[in-house]
């Protein structure tokens, strides 16, 4: 089964979290398959359980970036079949690396900024 993926990239506190979750309570976006949320850093705000169980949402933190491998997605993929796989990535970690052999189905990344820390971050990074 292929699933959808969708990469939500962008710097801490930028609203990642805030953004998957205004995606999967819209009916358009999630149509009742279980929607499996990987979780590549901790921010201020998460998925508690009662969102999850209402959502059909199932979250699987990856701790660091040697845990975010194909190989570890499909993995996980595997036990779950679910419709399909939102990424919450951490901005700090090496993108190319980790999609330089990606197979999936269709990927969508989608960044997020946040205007008033964007140039400060730039500036440092």
């Amino acid at each position: 089964m292929e699933q959808n993926i969708y990469l939500i990239n962008g710097f801490l506190e930028s609203g990642k979290t805030t953004f998957i979750k205004d995606l999967l309570v819209q009916e358009r976006f999630n149509s009742g398959g279980i929607n499996l949320v990987l979780v590549c850093e901790e921010g201020d705000e998460d998925y508690d359980e009662s969102f999850c169980t209402e959502h059909n949402v199932i979250t699987k933190n990856l701790e660091s970036e040697n845990d975010f491998t194909v190989q570890n997605i499909k993995r996980i993929a595997e036990e779950i079949s679910p419709q399909q796989i939102i990424i919450e990535f951490n901005g700090m970690w090496d993108i190319s690396r980790s999609l330089e052999h990606w197979d999936f189905g269709q990927l969508t990344e989608i960044v997020l900024l946040d205007a008033q820390c964007f140039e400060i971050y730039s500036q440092n990074l």
